[in-house]
């Protein structure tokens, strides 16, 4: 998966997490800021996102990585 089709997934992902428009998420967009800190959501993300990558998040990286594009960039980064 290369950058932008990492964005678009994840983009998807927290789309479908939250229950949100996905054509209102970006690359820039601050998760935790935006759509809450709620632990049973991020599993939740963390799942979606780790059935499709190699990649075992923690709900720590959702934080430490908050914008999706800094999110993709480590997934990216870890496979």
């Amino acid at each position: 998966m290369n950058r932008d089709e990492m964005i678009k997934f994840i983009v998807d992902c927290v789309a479908q997490t939250y229950r949100a428009d996905a054509a209102g998420i970006s690359e820039s967009t601050n998760i935790p800021e935006e759509f809450g800190t709620k632990s049973l959501q991020r599993v939740s993300l963390c799942a979606l996102i780790e059935n499709e990558t190699d990649v075992v998040l923690s709900l720590g990286d959702i934080g430490k990585y908050p914008t999706v594009g800094e999110l993709a960039d480590f997934i990216l980064e870890s496979e």
